[in-house]
């Protein structure tokens, strides 16, 4: 069986973006697309910055097959209005970008309580909003 986005990221193999885009490329694709997510998490590398989550659905939408032209500007403003904000330093409760944030976040495990949803919405909104061709 296949593990999805989330489960992906619950197991601590993949950052938010990579466990986005590992779903939408094939096997063999799978270690390069790893390897290019690796500095999106944490918005842009741990920086606060635009959710990881968020490019790694704008990266799966570039490659995916679809009928009609991307829905990235859709995508955008769907997640826009779901969470307010596409940043990290607004989605999350600390300041990730400062050592002392990034560490109150890991002890109080805000990425394991928090990403997931964010994880969660970018995968439904791929699978309910596209079609391959």
């Amino acid at each position: 069986m296949t593990q999805t986005s989330l489960e992906k990221f619950l197991s601590g193999d993949l950052n938010c973006a990579q466990s986005i885009l590992v779903n939408h490329v094939t096997k063999k694709q799978e270690e390069i697309a790893i390897q290019f997510m690796e500095n999106f998490a944490g918005g842009l590398a741990m920086q606060g910055e635009v959710c990881g989550c968020v490019i790694g659905t704008l990266a799966a939408l570039s490659g995916l097959n679809l009928k009609e032209e991307c829905h990235a500007t859709d995508f955008i403003k769907a997640f826009k209005k779901e969470y307010k904000s596409l940043q990290c330093c607004n989605l999350l409760p600390y300041d990730i970008s400062t050592e002392k944030g990034l560490k109150q976040a890991k002890q109080s495990r805000v990425f394991e309580k928090s990403c997931p949803e964010f994880i969660h919405f970018c995968q439904n909104w791929i699978s309910e909003n596209t079609a391959p061709a």
